[in-house]
């Protein structure tokens, strides 16, 4: 029979996690999808204890599982009993619908299990067994995700704070430095943007928060000299064997921009995403001072385009992410110029260009980013994720094939450092 199994990362310890599984006041704010209400008629929450729950929707339930109510025209109304209460590790329960559809009948097993995460919080498992037929695994899939989505809101609002997870850390792990070759290349006539910037000489370019040399191996072959600035050796030494890596006009060098030593002046100063982990003033005071007159800094940006998948791939992101404030429409470049450090004086956008990208090797690039790095999940959640996206990308696919596009933004503008 059908089933349907979830793993998310909740930002509250076991014991409070655990403790909301068992409260019937918790479980009738938490465990209802959304555009539906909960009331629960009964509760015994211990071994054998049974419970007796209604959901009913509202007037309007576009975004909530589909179909009509399961008891009535628009109530779902379910009773069953605890089979299994392990203290802040696990809750076995069974239940069933009280329905006359025959297609709707049928006791199901729900087991959730909680165990310590990496960051002193809790990575919940839930597993929704021999769903009845008339229950589509992707109507309950939705539905779990957006309970699960209240439950963690419930439990980590006052909750003690856990501890940050330093996400910047992550380009150091084997796992991520492996990964990042599977990151989507950059645009060829990105290159041009970047070299028609340059105005003075010698053409000597900083590129900050270099990786791998994405940036800084191809433009080394374009202008006089390339410094590549990166705190991770282990990206660095990836880099020197990656092509272009060991061209005697790049220079590697590892630290950070607040503090590494630099050279200069530079007629031109690259950053990608990297620059949202740097403290901007520092950063901006420091390339100031290495910077020619008419230099200037480009923010570059690149990915895929139009991916049919996106919005289902930013709500798998969400659930996986070990970055609490995750916010897929964040942008850098907004985020600088807030700051009045940076005046921004243009904007290009490269045009797409076809990438053709192995379905595994897509799921490892997701692992390139930092709060998704495997190093951070169990292998058990890894596995769920891994399985999470190659499900959703199949039916774009060809062969294990997708066929993407990828594009590049780059906006450039001056460092403004006042007293």
């Amino acid at each position: 029979m059908a089933s349907t199994r979830l793993i998310r990362h909740i930002r509250a310890p076991r014991g409070r996690v655990y403790a909301a599984l068992l409260d019937a006041e918790a479980v009738g704010r938490w465990m209802v999808p959304d555009s539906m209400t909960s009331r629960v008629h009964s509760f015994d929450a211990r071994p054998g204890g049974e419970f007796r729950v209604s959901l009913t929707y509202g007037p309007r339930h576009d975004d909530a599982p589909t179909g009509t109510g399961k008891t009535s025209g628009k109530t779902d109304t379910y009773r069953g009993r605890f089979v299994s209460l392990v203290p802040d590790t696990k809750v076995v329960q069974v239940l069933e619908f009280e329905t006359d559809d025959p297609a709707m009948r049928g006791e199901m097993t729900i087991t959730i299990t909680l165990a310590d995460a990496y960051d002193g919080g809790t990575s919940l498992t839930g597993e929704h067994r021999n769903l009845p037929p008339g229950v589509a695994e992707e109507d309950n899939e939705l539905g779990w995700s957006m309970s699960l989505e209240k439950l963690a809101k419930l439990v980590e609002d006052g909750a003690a704070p856990v501890a940050d997870v330093p996400l910047a850390e992550a380009f150091t792990y084997p796992g991520v430095v492996s990964a990042y070759r599977h990151r989507p290349p950059y645009p060829d006539s990105v290159f041009d943007v970047l070299t028609g910037l340059i105005t003075d000489t010698p053409r000597t370019v900083l590129d900050l928060g270099a990786g791998e040399g994405a940036l800084a191996r191809p433009l080394a072959g374009l202008v006089d000299r390339v410094d590549a600035l990166d705190v991770s050796v282990a990206m660095i030494s990836a880099g020197r064997l990656r092509p272009g890596g060991d061209a005697p006009n790049l220079h590697w060098i590892v630290g950070g921009a607040e503090s590494a030593p630099l050279g200069g002046p530079y007629a031109l100063v690259t950053a990608g995403a990297s620059m949202h982990w740097m403290r901007w003033r520092e950063t901006f005071e420091r390339l100031a001072a290495v910077m020619t007159g008419a230099a200037f800094l480009a923010i570059v940006g690149h990915g895929h385009e139009d991916q049919p998948w996106t919005i289902e791939l930013d709500k798998v992101i969400a659930r996986h992410s070990r970055s609490p404030a995750y916010d897929p429409s964040f942008r850098l470049v907004d985020a600088l110029s807030e700051t009045g450090l940076f005046q921004v004086v243009g904007h290009a956008a490269t045009p797409p260009e076809p990438f053709r990208q192995r379905t595994a090797d897509y799921v490892e690039y997701l692992h390139s980013t930092s709060s998704l790095a495997r190093e951070w999940m169990p292998p058990e959640e890894a596995a769920a994720f891994d399985r999470a996206i190659t499900e959703m990308v199949a039916p774009y696919e060809t062969d294990g094939w997708l066929d993407l596009t990828v594009l590049a933004e780059v906006t450039w503008g001056r460092v403004v450092v006042t007293a």
